[in-house]
């Protein structure tokens, strides 16, 4: 106008011919500056840029309640004069766990829908998509270190350059209060992550009938302690593997453990392979037979040595396990358990074929699994020549059995330190590392496409794993 007011106009057309007007909003002076033309961000899926979804939802709100168009009980926004529902339902799908949370007390059909499960199983798997195929987004991070045994949640764009001890100290962030020692040492590591939900080992000391798993919300703060099974047989195990994935055509979670034991007979190795697999919805445990879940076939004789949990895709949970002893050096497969059907198979292999003068050094704590853009499975291997340089190898499996180098990546001198440990993948392709230095140690994610760090944290207390993981307002119960 030209008295300087702003207004906001929306219309819909719901049959050809005829287009509807659904509101005109006049916007604050406060807020007039910050929302120019409409034209640059869209409409559905997107409706307005995330970053001023809320504040245009808030005006909405706020003009119904100055027009005395809402009902004292505050029972539907939709009957008002507000956006209709789909179009609500699809902007609030789009909002970070905390404003979900502060937009629950907006109104009664509001909280409803968004306290409901399905709300918040769509709502992860809109935040998944939404990383993945956004290379500058980021997930947020879970660290969890021994000493002196925390877990700490936190967003990397808060923590980038510094240290998040003093973060720590200064009351920025404050780690999780988990209720239970963590472990020692690194015998256990995170058990597994999964749309939002995270599974980890309570404590070393284990008897049978202590509850020593938990699978917890790291946004909502909510807990659910499991009984390990067969605890005597597990500790301590000779190999064993984890994961927790999710079943959509069950509407379940599933924790899975894999144990192989190894005897010796007139010289020769004899395995001991199990599977046990505990739903979340049922809350039982099951022994899955190693033959007729095809273990064993998988597995060919090779050791069940992974230092990574599973990750998650397509109802499905993928370890990278090394072929040794039966197959060449530096040579791996991929595990697969479908959820679903609870049946292994290999995914894919891959065998290294080198002269016999090249002079690599492979270390199986620098191999790593994760998934990419939310449906790639990729594989990544750290190794040393002896000259000292570093490389960092992927692979990535487009489809089922095989398995296609993506890159090799001779790693700057930047990157390169002393220990340097591969953790694994966020879900947009970039890199985990570690690198101890004396008394402090940094944690670096780095963009392959550069060659270079694109977040650095420094930790003074030691940091055994880091996980991404998608913030979610799923519950473990």
């Amino acid at each position: 106008m030209q008295s300087g007011e702003r207004f906001l106009e929306l219309w819909m057309m719901k049959e050809c011919g005829h287009l509807n007007t659904l509101v005109r909003i006049q916007l604050d002076y406060r807020v007039a500056p910050q929302c120019p033309a409409l034209n640059p961000f869209g409409f559905h899926p997107m409706a307005i840029h995330p970053a001023d979804i809320p504040c245009f939802l808030m005006l909405e709100v706020q003009k119904t309640r100055d027009n005395n168009k809402m009902a004292s009980d505050s029972s539907n926004c939709s009957d008002h004069g507000c956006l209709p529902p789909e179009l609500i339902t699809d902007i609030l799908f789009q909002l970070p766990v905390k404003s979900l949370g502060r937009f629950k007390s907006v109104c009664k059909s509001w909280n409803s829908l968004i306290s409901t499960h399905n709300f918040a199983k769509s709502h992860v798997q809109f935040q998944i998509s939404s990383t993945s195929n956004n290379p500058s987004a980021l997930t947020s991070v879970l660290l969890i270190s021994p000493h002196p045994g925390f877990v700490l949640s936190c967003d990397l764009k808060l923590l980038n350059g510094h240290s998040f001890d003093a973060a720590i100290d200064a009351g920025l962030i404050s780690p999780l209060k988990l209720g239970f020692p963590l472990p020692s040492s690194t015998t256990f590591p995170p058990l597994g992550s999964c749309c939002g939900l995270v599974c980890i080992v309570e404590t070393m000391s284990m008897t049978a009938n202590s509850k020593t798993l938990c699978v917890f919300n790291p946004t909502t703060k909510e807990f659910r302690y499991i009984p390990f099974p067969n605890t005597e047989d597990y500790w301590p195990a000779r190999h064993w593997a984890s994961g927790l994935g999710f079943v959509p055509s069950f509407d379940d979670y599933k924790i899975v453990l894999l144990k192989q034991t190894v005897t010796f007979i007139a010289n020769d190795r004899v395995y001991h392979n199990t599977a046990d697999v505990f739903s979340l919805r049922d809350g039982q445990w099951k022994v899955l037979d190693s033959s007729n879940s095809n273990l064993d076939a998988s597995l060919g004789g090779a050791y069940l040595h992974t230092r990574s949990p599973a990750v998650w895709s397509n109802e499905a949970l993928y370890w990278v396990v090394p072929s040794f002893p039966v197959g060449p050096l530096g040579s791996f497969f991929i595990l697969e358990f479908n959820l679903a059907k609870e049946r292994f198979s290999r995914a894919a292999n891959v065998e290294h074929i080198r002269d016999a003068d090249d002079r690599i050094m492979y270390d199986l704590q620098n191999l790593s699994i994760g998934v990419i853009a939310q449906k790639h499975v990729c594989v990544g291997q750290i190794y040393s020549m002896q000259s000292g340089e570093q490389f960092l190898e992927m692979w990535m499996m487009k489809k089922f059995g095989e398995l296609n180098r993506l890159f090799i990546l001779q790693l700057g001198s930047d990157i390169t330190r002393r220990n340097l440990r591969l953790l694994g993948f966020t879900p947009n392709g970039l890199v985990w590392l570690v690198s101890a230095a004396p008394g402090r140690q940094e944690i670096l994610l780095l963009d392959p496409s550069q060659n270079r760090p694109a977040y650095v944290l420094f930790a003074e207390k030691y940091v055994h794993h880091v996980m991404s993981y998608t913030p979610s307002l799923l519950s473990p119960s």
